[in-house]
């Protein structure tokens, strides 16, 4: 029987400590997370992002066994919370909620320096909310067509929208010049405002969110005539959708989901990934999204990375296009 060379002391001391190094790493994944998770949250609250962030933390903190709590740090379209995002240390006790502008708005605010693809790691989609077109009850206009029309005609149509930039600016832009016609878009501070001058005659139409829309539309103050989800949606089952008529194949729907930075571990960001994709899955949690118009989003992190960046370069090629420039 033989017997192999006797470790010598120096090389006993490496194995051990070796080993004991990679069952501490081991035990620290295994524990994660030791303590409360910071969601970020680029808006304040009361609004969209912010009520689906609370209505997902309290699930997240179920799955990990930890409290997450969310932190506003509201301004620039979002982009405020998602520097922080990128610049957080990368053990996954720091993760952000994005929105749609996440992909394009280092073309329109001045001192992002984040890449929106490179410089995270993706925990996993939220939810979607499609967008009404609206009009005034007493409105000529019956539907997108009647839109186009006029503003061929007219070369003046007038449109609101709650910042410029915003899916609700874009998508007319972009229906505006596939068709050839001549929208003028107005500016404000949030959709509120612009819905308030709509209701009053002073823009001929607006895009908007299901969820906050639906209420103006279900009282008689608004006419939807338009939705910009691919399928009709069951709150407006008669109203038709973009797809069937002026933009066949669009399905341009608000978005949420949630970041961490690059360079997370991969067996914390798979926890992470798991109790997302479990939490946006429970019943209680779809029901309350499809009582507001919401879906949750149900595909794989990779799958919405990917579709975060497809959506990012939509937008981007358009805002090239309109020569917009960065506030």
């Amino acid at each position: 029987m033989t017997h192999g060379t006797p470790l010598s002391r120096r090389q006993f001391a490496l194995l051990s400590g070796a080993v004991l190094s990679g069952l501490s790493g081991a035990a620290q994944a295994q524990a994660f997370p030791a303590r409360p998770i910071t969601l970020l949250v680029g808006f304040a609250p009361g609004g969209i992002t912010d009520a689906l962030a609370r209505m997902v933390a309290p699930l997240l903190s179920d799955e990990l066994k930890q409290p997450v709590v969310i932190d506003n740090r509201a301004g620039a379209s979002g982009s405020i919370a998602t520097a922080l995002l990128a610049a957080a240390p990368k053990d996954g006790y720091t993760l952000g909620v994005i929105s749609n502008g996440h992909g394009h708005n280092k073309l329109l605010i001045k001192g992002i320096h984040y890449d929106p693809v490179a410089d995270f790691s993706v925990v996993g989609g939220i939810a979607q909310n499609p967008m009404v077109v609206l009009v005034q009850p007493s409105s000529p206009y019956r539907t997108m067509a009647d839109l186009i029309a006029a503003g061929q005609r007219n070369g003046g149509l007038h449109y609101g929208h709650g910042g410029t930039g915003t899916l609700p600016h874009l998508l007319p832009e972009l229906i505006a010049r596939q068709h050839k016609t001549q929208w003028v878009d107005v500016p404000y501070r949030g959709s509120a405002p612009a819905l308030v001058d709509l209701m009053a005659g002073q823009v001929a139409f607006v895009m908007d969110l299901l969820q906050t829309s639906l209420p103006y539309v279900e009282g008689g103050k608004l006419r939807a005539i338009a939705v910009t989800s691919k399928a009709r949606v069951s709150q407006l089952p008669n109203v038709p959708t973009l797809a069937e008529g002026v933009l066949p194949g669009v399905d341009a729907q608000g978005f949420y989901g949630i970041l961490a930075p690059a360079g997370v571990p991969q067996d914390v960001l798979a926890k992470l990934q798991g109790a997302l994709a479990r939490a946006v899955r429970k019943p209680d949690f779809v029901d309350r999204l499809h009582a507001a118009g919401s879906t949750p989003i149900t595909e794989s992190p990779s799958e919405f990375m990917k579709f975060v960046a497809a959506d990012g370069k939509r937008w981007t090629d358009l805002i090239v296009a309109l020569g917009l420039q960065p506030a």
